[in-house]
Parts: structure tokens; sequence; C-alpha cells
């Protein structure tokens, strides 16, 4: 009993000066408030509170703390408290029942990613190389990540983009959205990104893409944002143009680096674009920036720019998409000039401490596109102009990276380690000391947190999983998997089950059940998802469409 108490008054005190000795620890606590208290079940406990950047503890309870971290008796509580690896023990004691929590569970989530500053700096450290020789000694998905700019995660683990198409036939958003980020929002992710929004209503993506194009939309955008903040996430918007890449019938024309049509199969689904004017890909340039200053005005904690899967910037990129002699072309050094301008146009416009990351693809998967030797020099161009972070992805509509053509991965190392694009992040992190996060392939905790131990990436990211279970991140963050899993959806007719576009729209389906309030259906037909898909996508063509000539 009395090592117990004694343990409870350490545990301040070792915090205490933590925050005093540790730059991140101090930027970690911030302006938060928090009483919570600490007990056993008979009454014998201490209450701590946070505020001001200082942690103080009264011995004996209070009344209405935020959460209360209840233990079976005082031999139980010391023994979890004081383990060599306490949030392990911590999670084997909430499993065992020797650990009961009550109140706000978001609360508890941020303060077990406080007391990770209480474990060696090199665990802590996203730099340190040297602990990939070192056993895993902690539950690496609940330390908290500094940026370069010191804008702080609570945790490792985000949501990645994927596409909602929740707005209105006119492209604005929605309490749809408001509804799925709060959901979201719930679950104790570190970051949540967007689904691709539309910097110009005249280019579009799918119909119901969100565009932010002027402050029309503000209050909305302000709600969507609070509803991710207010539960102590971050939630940074992935701005997009599709260029080529948009359905026909969608836009009057789609604009490209170059007028290279879709292969022939995709014909059907895609026009060929028109080569983009110089003056046109500098008004695109500029929109860029002005939808990431809006979205700052919004209280979106960052943006991403989007250069993966085929889109626009990603077009710029790569050599069979953009085939244009003059300053925008070319060499690669001309073709990903248009990325960095879109880079330093965000940066103007929002600030120097406001977080622009990027989408970037390591590779096309098509022959005469942008390789992955392309793809470390552009990263390494970017690391030098100031990006914040760098999400690594690959594909395009018309050859996924992920779904379709990496379902089944063929390397025994990929299976094992989980992570499509690890082995490519490897090679980054040798290159530059930008924060990677990476997206694709992850299922479960300990792949999740091996991947992190390895020191090539710094935040995991997980998105079509969230679509069938949005509660997956309570989970895996107390170390335990979720009992859904991600699997191939397919039609059974082989031209469909080749584009990316058709698992998309099976996604989207879940996204618009949990908007309403409704389970997902994991089960769902890709079939019957697709067929009525296409028709709600072209219904939406034709709306979109009528609504742009009444206005």
């Amino acid at each position: 009993m009395l090592k117990f108490k004694f343990l409870l008054w350490a545990l301040a005190q070792m915090l205490q000066r933590k925050i005093k000795s540790n730059p991140d620890c101090a930027h970690f606590v911030g302006a938060k408030r928090l009483v919570f208290q600490i007990r056993t079940t008979s009454g014998v406990g201490r209450h701590y509170v946070i505020e001001n950047g200082a942690i103080q503890s009264f011995d004996g309870l209070t009344r209405n703390p935020q959460f209360i971290l209840s233990f079976a008796n005082a031999a139980k509580g010391f023994s979890i408290l004081s383990a060599k690896d306490a949030q392990a023990a911590f999670i084997r004691g909430v499993g065992s029942k020797d650990l009961t929590i009550s109140g706000d569970f978001r609360e508890v989530m941020w303060f077990q990613g406080l007391t990770a500053f209480l474990q060696p700096p090199k665990i802590v450290s996203p730099y340190d190389k040297t602990r990939t020789a070192a056993p895993m000694k902690t539950d690496l998905m609940n330390q908290p990540l500094t940026l370069p700019n010191g804008t702080v995660l609570r945790n490792r683990l985000a949501k990645g983009a994927m596409s909602e198409t929740l707005a209105t036939y006119y492209n604005r958003p929605t309490q749809d959205l408001v509804q799925l980020y709060r959901r979201w929002g719930t679950s104790g992710l570190g970051m949540i990104l967007t689904g691709n929004v539309m910097i110009d209503r005249r280019a579009l993506g799918e119909p119901g893409n969100v565009v932010i194009e002027d402050e029309t939309d503000l209050p909305v955008l302000r709600q969507w944002a609070q509803a991710a903040t207010e539960q102590g996430a971050a939630i940074w918007v992935q701005l997009n143009h599709p260029g080529k890449q948009s359905t026909k019938g969608l836009n009057a024309y789609n604009l490209a680096p170059s007028a290279v049509p879709f292969r022939e199969d995709m014909a059907a689904l895609f026009e060929t674009p028109r080569e983009a004017t110089p003056s046109e890909i500098q008004d695109i340039i500029e929109r860029f920036g002005r939808s990431a200053a809006i979205c700052k005005k919004a209280g979106f904690g960052g943006v991403q720019i989007h250069g993966a899967h085929g889109y626009l910037v990603s077009q710029f990129l790569s050599a069979h998409h953009n085939r244009r002699s003059d300053e925008w072309g070319g060499s690669l050094e001309n073709r990903r000039r248009f990325v960095l301008a879109v880079y330093a146009e965000i940066r103007r416009q929002v600030g120097p401490d406001f977080p622009v990351s990027i989408k970037l693809n390591s590779t096309d998967f098509q022959r005469g596109g942008f390789t992955e030797e392309e793809s470390l020099e552009t990263i390494r161009a970017l690391a030098d102009a100031g990006i914040d972070l760098i999400e690594i992805s690959g594909g395009t509509y018309e050859a996924p990276g992920m779904g379709v053509n990496m379902q089944e991965p063929k390397k025994a190392s990929t299976v094992a380690r989980e992570a499509y694009f690890l082995e490519f992040a490897e090679k980054v992190r040798a290159a530059v000391k930008v924060p990677l996060m990476v997206t694709g392939g992850f299922r479960t905790a300990a792949g999740m947190n091996a991947a992190l131990s390895t020191g090539a990436l710094d935040v995991v990211g997980v998105a079509r999983l969230l679509a069938i279970d949005p509660d997956a991140p309570a989970a895996l963050l107390q170390g335990s998997d979720s009992p859904q899993q991600v699997r191939p959806i397919k039609t059974g007719i082989k031209a469909v089950d080749r584009m990316g576009v058709m698992e998309v729209w099976w996604y989207e389906r879940q996204l618009k059940r949990i908007a309403k309030g409704k389970s997902p259906r994991p089960d769902e037909s890709g079939l019957a998802a697709f067929l009525k898909s296409a028709l709600s996508s072209g219904w939406g063509t034709f709306r979109t469409r009528r609504m742009r000539a009444s206005n």
C-alpha cells in the first residue's frame, strides 16, 4: 500500500521534470487542462491536475474528474504502473480487469501519449536509426510526434484520405461530412486526412466532391474541422485537381499537362484531355494556395497536396502523361517544377507554421511513367523546400498501386511486414529526415508497431479499414486488432476489376452509411455496389452539370 501511494506521488514528479527538461513534452502538454485520478477500488489514491504547462498531484480523490484509472488493489496498481513496459502492462491490465477506466476515453489516450515521454529518449525520437536493432519496448503508435514546424500529433496513427462524395451537387460541404468525421474523431486517431477536396468547381474528379475556392461555405467548413479537433485529433485537408482523371461528361473539358488519352479499355469512361496553357497552369497554382488559406481560416490543422494516384500533380511528374517541351515538361527538373510551385504558393499564403504535406507516388506502375529514382529525387527537392510530412503511396486509375494490383503481394517479405511501400520508405529515410507516413497494407497492431520500430516511417496510415470499422483505431491503440479485414472487392467482370475507380465506389458507399448513422456493410457485393454506384455517378454527373448551367 505504501509503495503504491509513493508511486502515485512520484508519477507527477517525474512527469513535471520531463515537462521542464524536454521541449517536445512541454509542447505536447501546451495549454491542456485535465483533471483525473488514479485509485484502487477501495478508494486509496491521488488526483492530478494538468494546467498551464504544469502537473500537480494531491492526496485523496476529487469530484467529477475527466477520467479515472481504478485498479483492483494496490498491489495490482503498483505492478502495472511500475512495469518496465508500463504501456503494455496497462493494456494487459485492462484486458484482465485488473484495471478499469471510466470517463473520457480520448483523454486517457492523450495521457498515455504523455507517459511515453518517460521512456528512454532513443525510443521516442522519430529519427534515431539505432533503435532498429533494439527490441520494441513500448507501443510506438501511442507516442506523440513533433513535426519540424513544432506541430504535435498526439499519436502515430492516422486516417489516410478516402473519397467521400458527400457534398451537394453544387459541391458544397454538408452535415454528413461533419457527422462522418465526428465518428472518426472519437476513435483516438492522431491525425485525420480528409478525402480529396477540389480547388476548382470546373475541375471535379467525381460528382459530390467538395470544392473550396472561396469563403462561401466557411461556417460548414468550420463545423467540419471542429468535428475532429474537439476530439483531440488533428485534421488536414487533402487538396486536389483531377487533371485528366475525371469521368466523361462531368466537366466541360479536362486539363492535363499533355493531351494523352487513357488506354483503350478505359476510353469509354474518361475523355482525352486538353493540354493546359501556361496561364491555366498559373491559375491552378494560385488556386491551390487560395484553397489552403481558406482551410487554415476554417480551423483545419494542415493541408496535404495530392501528388499521387494519377491526378494532376502526379500527371506533371510522369513522363508518360507529361510530354511538354516548355518549362513544365521534358526533364525531371522541369516536370517537378509544377509541384514545387504549388508548394511554394501554398506556403506563401499560409505562412511558415501551418503544416503542409504531400501524398506522393513511389512509382506509377506504368511503363514510361514516374519511377522510384525520380520519386526519390522529387522527395529530396520537396524536403529542401521545407515540406512538413510526406505520405508514400503508388499507382493510378490505369495501374492501381493499392487494392487491385497489391491485394496479393508477391514478395514474402511484404506479406510479413504488411505495409506495401515500406521498402521504398527505407530508401527515403536514408535520403531525407522529413517525417514519413506510409498507408496501405497494414492489417494488425503488431504489424504497425513493427513498421514503426524500423525507423523507416513515423506515421502509420490506415484508410479502407476505417470504412468498414470506423472504431478500429480505439482497438489498435490498445494493441488489439479490428475484427474486420480489408478484402479484395471484385465484380467478376475483368475489365471493371482492373480499374481503381471500382473499389473507390464500393468504399464510398460504406462512408455514406456511416455518415447517416448506419453500420457499414463489409460483405456488400462488389457487383451490386458497382452497378448502383455507376447509376448514381451518372445521375450525379447530370445533376452537377444542371446545377452549373443554372448558376
